[in-house]
């Protein structure tokens, strides 16, 4: 364990130079170096006495921008308004809030299954979108019912059971 935040914060020279190298952008690598600094403090118990503290917070540092960078890949944005146009009226807020939080939830799901949602909520038949996506009826099947599974985990609701 870590006896003060201190020794972190001495070791911040190397880690700046660490992050600009990872990110190679100056206001990334000083977010980068805060968020790292601030885990490095709230985990500070699981660091063993004895053991390289540079590496240690290096080994932090690059975690959190690899998963920094596998959550902006994974993430689309709906420039177009096509997850949006599917909000209710807000006449009905709690359902519009629910909507607008699925659709959030949305976009962090791949663009195969972002797109089979899409065409599901428009009403589209099985058929129409095999055929629109270029696929056989059972995968616009299978990625459907993935679709709304990992929807419902992101949201943390209780998983569909296959049929």
């Amino acid at each position: 364990m870590l006896d003060s935040a201190a020794e972190v914060e001495k070791q911040m020279k190397k880690l700046r130079g660490f992050a600009l190298r990872l990110c190679r952008d100056r206001c990334e690598a000083d977010d980068l170096v805060q968020d790292t600094m601030l885990r490095a403090i709230e985990k500070r118990e699981q660091f063993q006495q004895g053991t390289n503290l540079t590496a240690w917070l290096f080994t932090i540092c690059r975690n959190m921008f690899l998963s920094d960078k596998r959550k902006k890949r994974m993430l689309a944005e709906d420039a177009e308004g096509i997850f949006t146009a599917y909000l209710p009226s807000s006449a009905d807020t709690l359902g519009a809030l629910e909507a607008k939080d699925a659709i959030s939830h949305i976009v962090l799901l791949p663009a195969m299954y972002q797109r089979v949602l899409m065409l599901a909520s428009s009403g589209q038949s099985y058929d129409q979108m095999a055929e629109a996506v270029g696929v056989s009826v059972g995968t616009i099947k299978s990625r459907l019912h993935r679709a709304r599974n990992m929807l419902a985990e992101l949201l943390g609701e209780p998983l569909e059971v296959a049929e």
